[in-house]
């Protein structure tokens, strides 16, 4: 048997407005993962280097939780990071059309849970 949830947390923000933008951009989500990730290897490092040593100044490597074009407002995201070796992100935007096309999903394979999750 299932257990039930015992309680359910929500909460909801909003703003009241006299009059609505002419073109009110359209709700987006996108999400994005990569499993394992491909960071730095620890090989030879200490682990205070390996977290926090290093500078990336070209930006090779890093984690994009949204990438837009044109008009629209920024709403949030849902990221998480487990261990330096798993990142998924999910951004939510208003956005006025045409939007940027999204990337493509990773195969199948590659969005199921790993073993070890």
């Amino acid at each position: 048997m299932r257990p039930r949830a015992r309680g359910l947390y929500y909460a909801i923000d909003y703003e009241s407005y006299a009059r609505l933008a002419d073109e009110p951009g359209r709700f987006h989500a996108q999400w994005r993962r990569q499993n394992p990730c491909d960071g730095i290897s620890p090989a030879g490092m200490s682990l205070e280097e390996y977290r926090f040593g290093g500078t990336n100044r070209s930006g090779e490597g890093d984690d994009v939780i949204l990438e837009a074009d044109g008009w629209g407002h920024y709403v949030g995201c849902h990221l998480d990071i487990q261990n330096l070796t798993r990142y998924a992100s999910t951004a939510y935007w208003y956005q006025a059309e045409p939007h940027k096309p999204f990337p493509p999903l990773p195969p199948v394979e590659a969005r199921l849970p790993r073993p070890d999750e």
